[in-house]
């Protein structure tokens, strides 16, 4: 733990992940959206520190897929306390899945579903879920995918990110984080219509409302064992329906949920042959996933119309997961 040259205070700490294989470059090929960057290899973000600041951590594999040797670099204006850096750590861990035990999902589950198999032979393979340091942000994310083409969430979560969010200097460029709710209730119409956020926005300032005039602790939801009752907390909010609160429990709470939409009925119809009826596929993915129901979404939305193609289908619908703004 030194000082780079620039003068920074960094630590550089190995993490280990839990049992199964670990395929980084789904991190750096795959949904790099704001606060998220990539540079070559390293996954880059800006996170708060307890008691401390803002602070960049930069994360790395240095072995392979199935002997992964994981380094997270975690940079900071000033030097970190053996527990503010272990909150960061375990923070990336949750948030990169480095926590989960995914070997029965890829030694069991895909082996035995022709079509996960052939995701995970397009290099998918050890995909990790990443999501949302904070749960807010998994929300705002999720607002932002409704009734728009991907690429406008890529650049509504930049732009509120660069505007409302935290810079955060580090030797390889700046960081942001990501803007807190009193941030967004601060901001001006103008500035989350320039967002390209549309009605969205109307959605975005009751949320952010709600969350400063009452004090919810949306992170404290975590702790609740019952997902049914994180569902009902998470829909109480405004703008969040079935499809907001489905995938925010994938992307901020790491519960095996299921959402569906055009994209993801889809797949149902078109790999699975399933009829379109949203009863029947839902309980064909209680039936077939169970307990990886999150996992199987990442896998079957990754590139989807690129390994379909193994399987003598052409899919219809790009997908989302390796676009970048044209910017970066």
């Amino acid at each position: 733990m030194n000082p780079d040259t620039s003068g920074a205070w960094t630590a550089e700490i190995t993490v280990a992940p839990g049992p199964g294989p670990v395929a980084w470059a789904h991190f750096t090929d795959h949904y790099v959206m704001s606060p998220w960057q990539v540079e070559g290899e390293t996954l880059i973000r800006a996170l708060t520190a307890p008691g401390t600041g803002s602070v960049v951590t930069a994360s790395r594999n240095a072995g392979g897929v199935d002997d992964a040797d994981i380094r997270i670099q975690v940079t900071s204006a000033d030097p970190l306390d053996d527990s503010a850096l272990d909150s960061v750590i375990e923070t990336l861990r949750q948030t990169l899945g480095l926590a989960d035990d995914v070997s029965d999902f890829y030694s069991t589950v895909v082996p035995s579903d022709p079509v996960l198999s052939a995701a995970a032979a397009h290099g998918l393979r050890g995909a990790r879920l990443k999501t949302s340091p904070g749960v807010f942000e998994a929300i705002v994310a999720a607002l932002a995918s409704q009734n728009v083409h991907f690429s406008r969430t890529f650049h509504v979560m930049a732009c509120l990110t660069e505007s409302l969010g935290v810079p955060v200097e580090h030797p390889r460029g700046v960081a942001y984080t990501f803007p807190t709710p009193e941030a967004l209730a601060d901001a001006s119409d103008d500035l989350l219509r320039s967002c390209g956020l549309g009605y969205r926005a109307r959605l975005l300032r009751g949320l952010v409302t709600r969350l400063v005039d009452s004090g919810i602790d949306l992170d404290a939801l975590r702790d609740e064992p019952n997902t049914d009752i994180v569902r009902e907390a998470l829909m109480d909010l405004p703008g969040v329906g079935p499809f907001t609160a489905d995938l925010v429990l994938s992307i901020g709470f790491r519960r095996p949920a299921f959402h569906l939409d055009s994209y993801t009925r889809t797949i149902f119809e078109t790999l699975y042959g399933l009829p379109p009826a949203d009863d029947a596929m839902l309980q064909f993915v209680e039936q077939r996933f169970g307990r990886w129901k999150h996992y199987a979404m990442l896998l079957l939305t990754t590139d989807t119309e690129q390994w379909a193609t193994d399987l003598g289908v052409e899919f219809p619908i790009r997908s989302a997961a390796s676009y970048r703004l044209p910017d970066t």
